[in-house]
């Protein structure tokens, strides 16, 4: 039965577009109870984040399956079928396995690379279980993508290269601090790259911040998010003195922070590191604090030199991390032909067994004085026997050039020996 893929993402669509077919929770059910609905669909599993809405489906033809999810998508838009479908790519059996297998890798990601989507996978498969939109096909294909995500991470180093600002200054601190469980951090200004950095220190163990704004109001609202202290801007001096790491994101038109401001805090710091993170434009750090020992002043221009710099080296490590996903669609489709012979050489087994069974005990009736060794010796000659006849079989059966011809030999076996369904 085909497996195939209808959707749009960032590539293909832009944000006004995936915002109207943007579903979650009980109307993300909603569709998937929808696509099942009809014949064509045995299974389905839609996935729907910011960047990307798709439905996989395993349905009985490929065209009919991806016209009724098309029709879905029209009618949850409100958009025209004409407005749609050149937004939309449709991909089928092994270039669909492909594509959720990159998906859930992020390789496919707006960020190259970017972990969150196997998270985003794994809830949108949650919900298709709770919405009995999934079956046996689904429930492997599934599994085995967050397989292969976690062998892409594993095996290649694509996650250990930042490539947002915020993030880069994050990795930068983990190298300059051995740990930052102890840290504290001075967020000055109310930015929103500020902001973001503060949530990734805290990720890495950071339990202190203090904010510091022209505007206290300000301060007290965002610092919130992260349990920290505001305080006005005439505490900065004694608030630059305890901290380890400043992150600035000021509106300002002039320089904000001056050498002697930090030669001071740091005279009193006993040789304590201080990292400085300038998120502003123009820049509210003066570019000679650098010049301070054991002061590490980054810039906006600084950071973004790391982040091209890694998303080029998470290039190279996508490379490798495609060579693992074809690898991986080899593998699945293989443990499929094998599954989808299986059934049918098992119960030839069954009915072979029954009638050596059968055959033995008839022959044992007859000779009665059998001991039970002989008795043994001849149930495992003719076991042998039986597994002998079938070896050839099942390993043509199985063989990879026979995927064409395998349901057509199936239905011989099921007619020649009046198996189930034959």
């Amino acid at each position: 039965m085909p497996f195939l893929v209808l959707g749009l993402s960032h590539r293909t669509a832009p944000l006004e577009l995936r915002e109207k077919l943007a579903v979650s929770g009980e109307k993300l059910s909603e569709l998937l109870k929808g696509l099942v609905s009809s014949d064509d669909v045995q299974e389905a599993l839609a996935i729907s984040t910011c960047n990307r809405v798709e439905t996989y489906l395993f349905a009985k033809h490929v065209e009919r399956g991806a016209g009724w999810a098309k029709t879905l998508f029209v009618r949850l838009s409100s958009l025209s079928e004409e407005a749609l479908t050149p937004h939309l790519y449709l991909k089928s059996e092994e270039k669909a396995i492909a594509h959720l297998f990159r998906v859930t890798a992020g390789l496919d990601s707006m960020v190259l690379g970017e972990p969150q989507i196997g998270g985003q996978v794994k809830e949108a498969y949650k919900i298709a279980v709770e919405s009995k939109t999934t079956g046996s096909f689904l429930n492997r294909l599934v599994h085995r993508s967050l397989r292969v995500a976690k062998r892409v991470r594993n095996e290649t180093a694509i996650g250990q290269y930042p490539v947002s600002v915020s993030y880069a200054a994050v990795i930068l601190a983990t190298k300059i601090f051995e740990s930052l469980d102890e840290k504290t951090v001075l967020v000055l200004g109310a930015g929103e790259m500020g902001s973001l950095a503060c949530r990734h220190l805290q990720e890495r163990g950071v339990k202190k911040i203090i904010m510091v704004n022209r505007s206290l109001e300000n301060a007290e609202a965002l610092v919130g998010q992260f349990e920290g202290e505001a305080r006005p801007l005439s505490l900065l001096d004694s608030s630059l003195e305890e901290s380890d790491i400043l992150i600035s994101s000021l509106a300002t038109e002039t320089v904000f922070l001056k050498p002697d401001q930090v030669r001071k805090a740091m005279s009193r710091r006993k040789g304590r590191s201080m990292f400085l993170i300038d998120l502003g434009v123009p820049r509210n750090i003066d570019p000679e604090v650098n010049q301070i020992e054991n002061v590490y002043l980054y810039d906006l221009d600084a950071l973004q030199g790391i982040v091209l710099a890694n998303q080029k080296e998470r290039e190279k490590e996508a490379r490798k991390a495609e060579g693992i996903i074809a690898e991986e669609v080899l593998l699945f489709q293989k443990s499929l032909q094998e599954r989808s012979v299986a059934p049918t050489i098992e119960e030839l087994k069954r009915k072979l067994e029954f009638i050596r069974h059968k055959e033995t005990e008839r022959y044992f009736s007859k000779h009665p004085h059998l001991t039970a060794g002989e008795r043994e010796e001849l149930n495992a000659c003719t076991s042998a026997i039986v597994n002998k006849i079938l070896h050839e079989p099942i390993v043509t059966m199985k063989a990879e050039e026979m995927e064409e011809e395998r349901p057509y030999y199936i239905e011989i076996l099921k007619k020649l020996f009046h198996l189930e369904g034959g």
